[in-house]
């Protein structure tokens, strides 16, 4: 991480002229009030996606009372270690009533069918992308481990398995949901090339450079949010097609985007936990 960091802060440096102005273009607030839009649907996607894992086994749970857990923890993943989100999810459930194995299983089988759905986007970037062939090997070794994943996950056979939670038709609406996130996210990338900087990179290959960042990010321990990792790698991918200053504007972007994002759906969370309670409290 700290490596990603370095290397950033160079580029930025380097760029600084290129890349600030850009903030103060009022064209950006236009984007940037899309992008939290957009990047709130996102998270709401991951709600909709726990319901329903849990929600046959829990019917009393409402789908309020997921998004108040998913919002306010979610601030913890930009601690370092990247897991503090997951401890804080784990024990909000659980003083819903949620049993630890449920919550373990349903993180696990969020976490797997994340990494399958960012694999599709890597098939694509592999088979369509200009890049350079040692990037494609890199890309390569990634495909594989997420096959292995893949593996793991369908061969899972404990008392409380996948079986438990999630059905041939969960597993498909789940996937099809967060490939349908990765898409927005991919859009808001796109808008921001497209309307910012006047470039005309195709969305496909856009977002399938956005969402391996993303899941390297995602997957790496100790990373903050994948802060630093997930810049590093897009830059990486996306140098044969946009310089430098303009890959990093876009993370930026878009990393501005996610933590403002998050910190406005965490205050709404709030509110809503705290009006719950008093009613509770009434009745």
């Amino acid at each position: 991480m700290l490596v990603s960091l370095w290397f950033l802060a160079e580029v930025f440096y380097q760029n600084y002229s290129l890349i600030i102005g850009h903030f103060y273009d009022p064209v950006f607030l236009l984007l940037f009030l899309i992008g939290i839009f957009l990047y709130s649907i996102t998270l709401l996607i991951i709600v909709f996606a726990w319901q329903l894992q849990l929600n046959d086994k829990y019917p009393t749970i409402g789908f309020l009372k997921y998004f108040s857990v998913i919002a306010i923890s979610q601030v913890g993943k930009y601690l370092p270690g990247n897991v503090f989100h997951l401890a804080g999810r784990f024990i909000m459930a659980k003083k819903l009533g949620i049993k630890t194995y449920h919550i373990t299983n349903s993180i696990l089988f969020e976490t797997i069918l994340v990494v399958i759905s960012a694999a599709i986007f890597g098939f694509y970037y592999l088979n369509y992308s200009p890049s350079s062939l040692d990037v494609k090997f890199n890309i390569s070794i990634l495909v594989l481990i997420i096959f292995g994943v893949i593996f793991s996950f369908f061969f899972l056979d404990s008392k409380e398995s996948i079986r438990d939670l999630l059905t041939f038709k969960k597993i498909i609406i789940i996937l099809v949901s967060y490939i349908f996130s990765h898409v927005l996210i991919g859009f808001i990338v796109y808008l921001f090339q497209d309307v910012l900087l006047n470039l005309s990179l195709p969305f496909l290959l856009l977002t399938s450079g956005y969402v391996l960042s993303f899941v390297v990010g995602f997957l790496t321990p100790g990373s903050p949010a994948g802060i630093g990792v997930r810049e590093a790698i897009f830059l990486k991918l996306m140098l044969f097609e946009i310089s430098e200053s303009d890959a990093l504007i876009l993370m930026i972007s878009l990393r501005l985007i996610s933590v403002v994002g998050d910190v406005l759906l965490f205050g709404i969370a709030l509110i809503l936990k705290k009006n719950t309670e008093k009613m509770t409290e009434v009745i």
